[in-house]
């Protein structure tokens, strides 16, 4: 196997992208947790393969496993740092064995190289194999219980019943097996309960059918309860499906119906422009069909009934609706009660005659017969030992918009199909269906309308915990969300895996002994935190010390002292790093000095107080004709003060841009003064350099001149980041200051490394600045 994130190499689906990956075919799980719950586990399983690398980046290989039940995937491999440290040149093979973690399902490996910056790398790897341990035999598949059965319409859509043929062949290489029988017709399941435990069982009802923007919800109920079962039990399993919808049939050939159904089911399915508007819709609304109801989900053991999910109702298009009737909800999987239903069927089941044009859902229970009209039976769904089929429509019908399979009402004319359920929902006339009712065995279920879109289902969740031979596995039922379990002895206290229950004198003696254990944890907790407490202080106390020795000495050295009655007469010139920037007049005896006055405010961090200090300490030791000259500070009361040597000519900076032509004939400034004040910065770095100083932010916008006529001199400034690394070879920034990125070698933002070197390069870039009159170095790009 070869990857490569070289851009002249061909490129297909995967490596157009930042990551080029492999993917292995499904293993089996690699541990034995089948029917013996307290099984030994093993990690025998290894991988092992050769890989080498060409090229020069990052470590961007990595092996993963990624479980099928769920579970995040894991990486259990990646190379060392140095593996592609100096292999720029020549590929040097490597070897690998990685012990696989237990996999409790099946699973499969993915191989993946992601593509760093600009980077250009290869790998190549070789002889992949797997030790003869990470394979189980076929029986395997026999025995396996997974994490999750699903039990689906084995692929069929809307009235389709399944078939055994049809369900065999969605099953195959699976852990479920399903057994639907030759001889009915009534379309249920058989499931086999694999083992002795407690099972969480969700159903799902269908939703019926879907039309193009529709904003109800007419989807499938849920029910979820949990029961203990006994390995053998045979469950009856019947899975509803989505009723159909007219859009369904928008792709059979116009020739095949009406010229105004075929301008109907464009306009219903907004596939292409129609005659038909909402206004004129809704005064011909007798002309449009609504959606098939959905069939019902149902779990069954023997005759009696576990759960019901309620299938939704069918629809009719929202906007041609003149009449909004109460009490008629599309949403499927209300709790049926029978006092309640009872009196809401009297009341919106009057007699209809010929114009009722949509089925009921098909009941599991049977109320006394009421009237219908003449093809009710037909467009009903059923629920029998017979059939599960979903309504149709008499051949007269100008719509025949099936019910979905498992008792969904069919809508033949304007009205929405009735959802099947334990009490199925009725059809409309000229208005959506209603939802079929959920049903639950035990009063622990829940149950929650309108939760599934699609075809129903049915999750059964076996508790997989490995529980001693004295606890239960049981799920957690107090968050439906999360599938929780834990092992539960029979006096209802809750232990680990393979933990025995314990009662009478054990379960005391363990308790001693957990307390025991406890006092002895908090014992050495609180000696731990007072050595520790002991060693901070002595060494907090050291550290104090030497600082306080250091500032005393610095104080020293800042000199000379400006005091408060001989502070400059200022006035505001611009805004500094730290504060306002003034210029003023120092009155020195009987002399006058013209002076720049940096202040920091008042209301400045302890920080800030150090780095202005700092500042003035570092700029107290440099007299050099191209470096800016302190002329003394005031640090004796707030503002702080340092007073610095006017240059009048401002900053480099703007200088340059103020210099750039106008036009052809316009020369502002000659090619010798750009090199005269290139030289002038040169020299005051060297003489940085040789006092082993590092400024760390050399740039035109801290260069400062003394003026802008002819005989200007160029003088560094802003001493802000600079470093003494007198007793070091380098220098290495912490923290999260802001840093002049653009001015800055790769190492130095990328590892904070800093150096002589270092201002070398911000020099380059301020010969950039300079030749260019002040263009920003990078156009176009921004720091990140």
């Amino acid at each position: 196997m070869y990857f490569t994130s070289e851009d002249g190499q061909d490129r297909n689906s995967f490596t157009d992208t930042k990551s080029t990956y492999l993917i292995s075919p499904y293993f089996p799980p690699t541990v034995n947790v089948l029917l013996n719950p307290v099984a030994l586990l093993s990690n025998s399983c290894r991988i092992r393969f050769y890989y080498c690398s060409y090229g020069s980046a990052v470590s961007t290989l990595q092996l993963t496993v990624h479980p099928t039940n769920g579970q995040p995937p894991k990486i259990i491999w990646t190379p060392p740092s140095l593996s592609f440290a100096d292999h720029s040149y020549y590929c040097e093979w490597m070897k690998v064995s990685v012990d696989l973690p237990e996999q409790k399902s099946e699973y499969y490996l993915k191989i993946g190289v992601s593509k760093i910056f600009d980077s250009s790398i290869s790998f190549a790897i070789d002889d992949f194999s797997m030790t003869s341990d990470c394979f189980a035999n076929e029986a395997w598949r026999t025995q396996y219980v997974p994490y999750v059965y699903n039990i689906t319409s084995c692929g069929r859509q809307g009235a389709q019943p399944p078939t055994p043929e049809t369900c065999e062949n969605f099953y195959n290489q699976s852990s479920i097996k399903i057994l639907l029988r030759k001889n009915t017709s009534n379309g249920f399941q058989k499931w086999i309960v694999p083992k002795t435990s407690e099972y969480r069982i969700e159903a799902y009802g269908a939703s019926g059918g879907h039309l193009a923007q529709q904003t109800i919800n007419n989807y499938g109920g849920q029910v979820i309860s949990v029961l203990n079962l006994t390995m053998g039990m045979e469950l009856n399993i019947l899975v509803g499906q989505m009723g159909e919808s007219p859009c369904d049939h928008f792709n059979t050939s116009a020739d095949d119906m009406k010229s105004y159904q075929y301008e109907v089911l464009k306009y219903l399915c907004k596939k292409s422009s129609s005659i038909w508007n909402d206004n004129s819709a809704l005064t011909n609304a007798v002309m449009f069909p609504g959606t098939g109801g959905g069939g019902a989900t149902i779990v069954k053991y023997q005759n009696m009934i576990i759960l019901v999910a309620g299938g939704g109702g069918g629809i009719f298009p929202e906007q041609i609706i003149s009449l909004e009737k109460p009490g008629v909800n599309p949403r499927g999987g209300y709790l049926f009660e029978a006092d309640k239903n009872s009196q809401s069927n009297d009341y919106y089941n009057p007699k209809r005659g010929i114009q009722w044009m949509a089925g009921d859902g098909a009941h599991l229970i049977h109320d006394n017969e009421k009237d219908k009209c003449e093809q009710c039976i037909v467009m009903s769904g059923q629920l029998n030992n017979v059939s599960s089929a979903g309504g149709v429509c008499p051949l007269v019908s100008v719509w025949k918009i099936l019910g979905g399979y498992g008792g969904g009402g069919a809508s033949c004319g304007p009205g929405g199909g009735g959802g099947a359920g334990y009490h199925g929902g009725e059809g409309g006339q000229k208005y959506h269906g209603d939802g079929g009712k959920s049903f639950a065995h035990y009063k622990s279920a829940i149950v929650r309308p309108g939760m599934n879109s699609g075809n129903g289902y049915v999750l059964i969740h076996p508790c997989r915990l490995r529980c001693s031979q004295n606890a239960t596995c049981r799920f957690r039922f107090d968050n439906t969300a999360e599938i929780g379990s834990y092992c539960a002895c029979p006096d209802g206290q809750v232990v680990g895996e393979l933990q025995d229950c314990l009662f009478g004198e054990n379960k005391k003696k363990k308790q001693i002994n957990i307390r025991r254990k406890e006092s002895l944890l908090v014992m050495l907790v609180f000696a731990f935190v007072l050595c520790t407490i002991i060693l901070l202080s002595a060494f907090g106390s050291v550290y104090f010390r030497r600082r306080l020795k250091k500032a005393k000495i610095e104080k020293v050295e800042l000199n000379p002292l400006i005091l408060q009655t001989d502070k400059p007469q200022v006035i505001p010139l611009g805004q500094g790093a730290f504060g306002e920037v003034y210029e003023g007049t120092l009155n020195c005896g009987s002399q006058s000095v013209q002076v720049a006055v940096k202040t920091l405010p008042k209301t400045a961090s302890k920080q800030a107080v150090n780095d202005f200090e700092m500042e003035a300490l570092i700029m107290s030791k440099f007299r050099h004709e191209n470096i800016c000259e302190l002329m003394g500070v005031c640090f004796d009361v707030t503002p702080r003060l340092i007073i610095l040597e006017l240059l009048a000519g401002g900053d480099l900076k703007s200088f340059l841009r103020e210099c750039r032509p106008k036009n052809t004939q316009d020369q502002r400034i000659q090619m010798i003064d750009l090199l005269d004040m290139a030289q002038d910065v040169a020299k005051g770095c060297k003489f940085l350099a040789d006092n082993r100083f590092i400024h760390r932010d050399i740039a035109a916008r801290n260069c400062l001149l003394t003026k802008k006529e002819v005989g200007r001199v160029v003088k560094i400034a802003d001493f802000g980041m600079a470093r003494d690394i007198y007793r070091q070879d380098y220098y290495r920034k912490g923290g999260k200051a802001m840093l002049p990125v653009k001015w800055m070698p790769p190492e130095a933002f990328l590892d904070g490394v800093f150096t002589v070197k270092t201002d070398v390069w911000s020099f380059g870039v301020l010969l950039w600045e300079i030749f260019s009159l002040g263009y920003m170095p990078y156009p176009g790009r921004s720091n990140q």
